[in-house]
């Protein structure tokens, strides 16, 4: 058995006793995949967004900004941000592994391009 082979069933082991049968599951995939996109989304919508606003027309932004639907739309936008804060509080978040994955897994001398990546 070559080393990389003997790796992955280490890496397997340990991944059976965090998980069990069941594996890391979908649904912890596809959470990580959109708190990356959402990530990714805040650092650079905020940039374009900064941008459209500096080289838009004052009067026109400071009309749609004070309007009723402004208004109403800040106003959305704030009750989504608390309530994804509040519902984000309450669950430990995908960037970091549990702490006995971390005390045996990643301080191992397995290969550390297949300790972090997400196995199916």
């Amino acid at each position: 058995m070559n080393d990389d082979a003997a790796e992955r069933e280490s890496l397997d082991d340990a991944l059976f006793v965090l998980h069990g049968e069941e594996g890391t599951g979908t649904i912890r995939r596809l959470l990580y995949a959109g708190y990356l996109v959402l990530i990714f989304g805040g650092v650079y919508g905020f940039n374009v967004l900064r941008a459209v606003l500096v080289t838009s027309d004052p009067q026109l932004v400071r009309s749609a900004v004070v309007s009723v639907w402004g208004v109403l739309a800040l106003l959305a936008v704030l009750a989504g941000l608390v309530l994804a804060a509040w519902r984000a509080g309450r669950v430990r978040g995908p960037v970091v592994p549990p702490l006995p994955f971390i005390d045996t897994v990643v301080a191992s001398a397995l290969d550390r391009w297949l300790v972090l990546r997400e196995r199916g």
